[in-house]
This record gives C-alpha cells, sequence and structure tokens, in this order.
C-alpha cells in the first residue's frame, strides 16, 4: 500500500523531508517529496508506479495504490493511465482548498486531522499524524473508546483522538474557507459528502446465481491478471482452509503459478487449517509453507503488530509479524476476508428473527453484532462501564447511527443491515490484518474491490447459504478444487449452524461453568484463552496489562472488570473474546502513549453527553518507545 504524509500550513511552517521520512515504517521502492509554499507532500510504496504525484498549474494531484484499484469490465487495452477507484487528493495551492475522494468500500484508510496555528494534515497512518503532532494525543475520544470496548470497532469517522477523523469510504469531500474554523469546517466537509460510486440497491429478485459466480469468477481472474502482471514481484496466498483465500488463487492464471508460495498459520500441527491448505497447494503443485503459533511467538510480536495495525487488528494473530519480516518486502500477499464469510450475510440467514424483533435499524445492528458474538452481551458490558447504562446505550446508540449515516442509498432494509454489519467488522478486523503489516510488504485484499462487492452484493443472502455462491464461482475457477473440503464447509460446521447443535454447545459451555472442568473439545483457532488458564508467561503479561495503573481503568471499573476476568479463569464464563477487546484497547494506548511529549493531563471527551474527565499516566512506556520511534 502507499504510505503518505500531506500537511497544508497557513503559516507556511511546514516539515522538511528528513523529518517526515524518519516516522515512516518501511523499506520502499519509490517515494517522492513535493514541497510548495504552504504544503508538503511525502508518498512512497514497495510498489514502483503504484501511486501518480503531480503538479498542473495550482493544483497538486495525488492518487495512491492505483495498481490495486484499476477497473476490471473494461478490457486492459482501454484503460487509460491513472484511471482506478483508488483514492486522489488534490489541493490548490493559490486557494487552499482541498478535494478528497476516497475508494468505494473505504478499504485505503485515509486519515485528516486539524493541528494548532491552523494546519491540516492528511495521512494513510494516524501514528504518522502523531508522531508529528504529539499534542493530539492529549484529547481522547471517550465515545470511540466506549465502541472499541463493545464491538472492537470505532464507528462513523471517529478515531481514538479527538481531532482526528478517518474519512468514509466512498465519498467526496471539498474543504473550503477552513483557515478560521479549521476544525468546524472539516467536520462540515465530511457531513455533506457526496457518493460518487453506485452499489446495488437492492438484491436481484432470481433464484439462478449461475450467471452471478461466473461473472465473480471472470471479475477474479482479471484482478489477479492485473496484479500478476506488476513486474518484479512475486506471488503469494496467506492460503486457509476455507474457501476465499482458495478462490484467489484458484484465479491466478497457471503460467504464475509457478512464481507462487503459500502460507498458512494454524494453532495446531495437526489442524484443519493446515491439512486443507496443504491439500490445495499439493493439488496446485505449489510449495506450501505453514508455522504453528505459540504463546511464546504472540508474547515476541504482539506489541509490534498491534502498533503497526493501530489497534485495528488483534493481538492474537501477530505471528505473522515472523514470516513477513523474512520476505521483508519482496513478494506480493494476498489475503482474504475473516472468518471464510465476505459479507454479513450467512449471519444475517441465521438471525432473521431477531433482525426483524427490534424497531430502530441501530438496535437491530447491535443485537446482530452482540448475538454473532462480535460484541459484548449488554448486561455484562453496562456492569463494567463506568459510565451509566442509559448513557452507555446513548453512546452505542449514537455510534451506530453514525455508521448508518455512512452508506448510500439503499431501498433494502436488510441490504443495508447487510453492509453495515461487513463494514463494522471490517474496520476491527477484515482490514486490521492486512495493515498491521503494510510496512514490511505489499498486502491486498482483493474481495474489497468495488464490482467484486458489487456483484456480490446482488445475490440474497439465503441464496448465499452454505456458501452456494462461492462454491458455484470456485466450480468456474477449478472444479477440482471445489471439490475438496474445506474448513466452513466440513460436516460438524454445517451441524454447527442448526440450533439444535447451538444449543448443545451452549449447554457445554453451561456445565463448563458450573463444575469448572474442560468439556469442550479443542478447535483449530487461537488458543489464547488455554493459553491464559496455563498461567504462565502469556498470563503474566495480561496481569501486567491490567495492573492498577493500566490506562483502561480511567473508563471501566476495575473491580467488576477483574471479576469478569478472574470468573473467566475459572470457567466461569465464556468471554474470551470480549476479554481480547479490552487488552487490545490497553495495548494500543499505551503505544501510542509513549509517543506523547509534554507531562500536559490526558481529557477523556464525549460528545454524547457533554462532559469531560482528564487523567495523569502513571504508567512508564520508555521500553515502547523502540517500537513506536522506528529504533
Amino acid at each position: 500500500m502507499t504510505h503518505f504524509y500531506i500537511q497544508i500550513a497557513l503559516d507556511g511552517n511546514t516539515p522538511k523531508r528528513d523529518t517526515i521520512e524518519k516516522v515512516f515504517l518501511g523499506k520502499f521502492k519509490q517515494t517522492e517529496f513535493s514541497k510548495e509554499k504552504n504544503c508538503v507532500i511525502l508518498a512512497a510504496d514497495f510498489l514502483n508506479d503504484n501511486f501518480q504525484l503531480e503538479k498542473k498549474g495550482a493544483i497538486i494531484n495525488f492518487q495512491m495504490n492505483t495498481k490495486k484499484m484499476l477497473p476490471l469490465k473494461k478490457p486492459q487495452k482501454e484503460k487509460k493511465k491513472g484511471t482506478s477507484y483508488s483514492p486522489v487528493i488534490s489541493i490548490n495551492t493559490k486557494t487552499m482548498d482541498v478535494e478528497i475522494k476516497t475508494d468505494p468500500f473505504g478499504a485505503h484508510l485515509v486519515y485528516i486531522a486539524t493541528s494548532e496555528n491552523g494546519k491540516i494534515i492528511i495521512a494513510s497512518h494516524m501514528k504518522y499524524i502523531i508522531a508529528m503532532h504529539p499534542k493530539l494525543l492529549n484529547e481522547l475520544d471517550y465515545n470511540a473508546l466506549v465502541e472499541y470496548l463493545f464491538c472492537h470497532a470505532i464507528l462513523g469517522v471517529k478515531t481514538f483522538f479527538k481531532k482526528i477523523r478517518l474519512l468514509p469510504g466512498n465519498s467526496k469531500i471539498t474543504i473550503k474557507n477552513w483557515e478560521k474554523k479549521t476544525q468546524e469546517v472539516l467536520d462540515n466537509g465530511i457531513t455533506r459528502r457526496k457518493s460518487w460510486y453506485t452499489f446495488p440497491k437492492d438484491y436481484v429478485k432470481t433464484d439462478d446465481i449461475d450467471e452471478t459466480a461466473k461473472e465473480i469468477s471472470e471479475l477474479l481472474k482479471t484482478q489477479m491478471k492485473n496484479f500478476a502482471a506488476i513486474e518484479n514481484v512475486e506471488l503469494a496466498f496467506l492460503l486457509s482452509g476455507g474457501l476465499d483465500s482458495r478462490l484467489l488463487i484458484s484465479a491466478t492464471d497457471k503460467k504464475w503459478k509457478k512464481s507462487i508460495e503459500t502460507y498458512t498459520f494454524d494453532s495446531f500441527s495437526d489442524g484443519k487449517e493446515i491439512k486443507y491448505a496443504k491439500g490445495v497447494s499439493d493439488i496446485l503443485g505449489i510449495p506450501h509453507h505453514y508455522k504453528v503459533i505459540s504463546d511464546a511467538d504472540v508474547l515476541k510480536y504482539c506489541f509490534k503488530h498491534m502498533w503497526h495495525c493501530e489497534g485495528l487488528s488483534n493481538h492474537v494473530i501477530s505471528i505473522r509479524h515472523a514470516l513477513y519480516e523474512k520476505v521483508n518486502g519482496e513478494k506480493l500477499f494476498f489475503d482474504g476476508l475473516l472468518g471464510d464469510g465476505p459479507f454479513g450475510g450467512n449471519y444475517l440467514v441465521y438471525t432473521e428473527k431477531l433482525v426483524r424483533k427490534y424497531m430502530s435499524p441501530e438496535r437491530r445492528l447491535m443485537e446482530n453484532l452482540i448475538a454473532n458474538e462480535y460484541a459484548f452481551p449488554k448486561r455484562k458490558f453496562y456492569a463494567i462501564l463506568d459510565a451509566s447504562k442509559d448513557q452507555t446505550l446513548q453512546i452505542l446508540e449514537q455510534g451506530m447511527q453514525e455508521q448508518r449515516n455512512l452508506l448510500w442509498e439503499i431501498d433494502n432494509e436488510s441490504l443495508g443491515l447487510e453492509y453495515l454489519l461487513t463494514q463494522t467488522r471490517a474496520r476491527g478486523y477484515m482490514l486490521g490484518g492486512s495493515r498491521s503489516f503494510s510496512h514490511l510488504v505489499s498486502i491486498n485484499v482483493p474481495y474489497t474491490h468495488p464490482e467484486i462487492i458489487s456483484s456480490y452484493l446482488k445475490v440474497p443472502p439465503k441464496l448465499r447459504k452454505k456458501r452456494k455462491l462461492e462454491l458455484l464461482t470456485l466450480k468456474y475457477l477449478n472444479k477440482e478444487l471445489a471439490d475438496y473440503p474445506t474448513t466452513s464447509l466440513i460436516w460438524y460446521n454445517r451441524l454447527f449452524a442448526t440450533w439444535f447443535i447451538q444449543f448443545g454447545f451452549k449447554s457445554l459451555q453451561f456445565f463448563e461453568s458450573l463444575f469448572r472442568v474442560p468439556l469442550l473439545p479443542k478447535y483449530s483457532s487461537v488458543p489464547y484463552f488455554e493459553w491464559m488458564r496455563k498461567q504462565e508467561s502469556y498470563y503474566e503479561m495480561i496481569l501486567d496489562l491490567l495492573s492498577d495503573n493500566a490506562i483502561i481503568w480511567n473508563i471501566l471499573d476495575k473491580a467488576k472488570t477483574m471479576k469478569l476476568f478472574n470468573d473467566f479463569i475459572k470457567r466461569k464464563n465464556h468471554l474470551h473474546k470480549f476479554i481480547l477487546h479490552i487488552i487490545d484497547l490497553e495495548i494500543t494506548l499505551r503505544l501510542f502513549f509513549a509517543l506523547k511529549e509534554d507531562s500536559e493531563k490526558i481529557t477523556l471527551v464525549s460528545d454524547a453527553f457533554k462532559t469531560e474527565k482528564s487523567f495523569q499516566l502513571k504508567l512508564s512506556l520508555e521500553h515502547l518507545k523502540p517500537i513506536v520511534k522506528n529504533d
């Protein structure tokens, strides 16, 4: 991906090139720098010609990640230079007007902030903004922290920090006359944004998905052909035992497969991920590498991983660093989507009654997140938060409303809810995993291409049940792989979708809680809950993060939260996924505050109920400075 930092300053006080380069992370193949009287831009990439930076008269145009977002439905020869769905930033150096067009899905994140003395900063990473302007650390957005704890995602355009925004996808934003009220004008520009890409407004009314599967297979082949044509790179696939990554590798032309390698991670050497991924690689005749995840690996890499993903990912999948550090930017990596399920439809199918139960779309989104274990159960969440139940509910419903306001015009409410569920999960996991390694290699998530998303969204969720659409698509690409078993479609995963198996699973959890003995069999996932229950090194790290001086205790009730944690260790509850929300937030805040240069208090600001709370850091974060300062 393209890394960039842009600063526009009314007083002409812009940083030098070497000052910005010191905070950039990565050994890039291409770097360009542009400096005008009131504007400075630094851009860098692992791929050559993956961004364009040019000036025409008073206008500076910057377009990033151009090779990842080429149109797919036009023949290659008809594509014009510069044609891409990727983000574009235009700056008029005379009037200081700024125009920003984000990519349709919002996969290429663009952060924007205001700083002292009339400055606008735009960057690919939040860490670049804060490294250059550390005073932005002094105001935390309380609402954003609550949302992150609830569903491991920050909703709307908020970030952890009050004066930094994450621009929404599929938006054209214009910022004019911002010299006097910079923050107000910026927020108004975001509010008045316009959608520019036309996504489906309703599902296609058909029971035949064969043509759609064929269409998606052709789109994938075109996209993989575009990637394979990039000079001087080799292709590498993060191959799980599921369907998403299998579709990608099947869409790659046979002539490229001699230079392809696959990589798999699992918690057990005999795990299903490794078994099925190796089978796929053997069928295709492609070299396969795997790594068994251990708690020692996570301890080694988790802080570095969370710093590079800026809290979007999860600290327990940090093992990928061991692989990417060895590769060192020499390969083009491809990844599928979280949980082997591109969009929310799989989950909406199983929770149809729940979707209709609540009156407001905001509550329906909340309940879907809870039902599918992407969010805290409300009762327990209200109990551990410092704010009251009513205040917390107000924050969450306001956040869900902000998220909903980011959508284009949609006629079918189920489609809108499906896309909302996808976008909420995407910010927390789908994009976080790939972004956490963007300083080491060029990593791509092809399913975020708008033409592929549009084709997928046309199909009603009931027709995608049991992965019918993906399997049909795979049959067009490679019938042998379509017939080969996957982790998402093996018999016990199919059974798990049925109500009586889910009831049995919940019953086993209940008896585990009652008798405090292990009853559920181990499964092929990251067993962080078992690492904690062993009460060894990983457990000690978690205890250190939950120490008396932890930053998180300015938001949560320490006694109630620690009771929840200790009950989990004793098998009295099964909230392992939600406890990680707390750990991930503590790690992320510690890393950001390791950049703090002053002794000023940190203020928690809440727009929901117009209050502020200040606190002083009590921790020494010197040991984290080598990570955050790229030493």
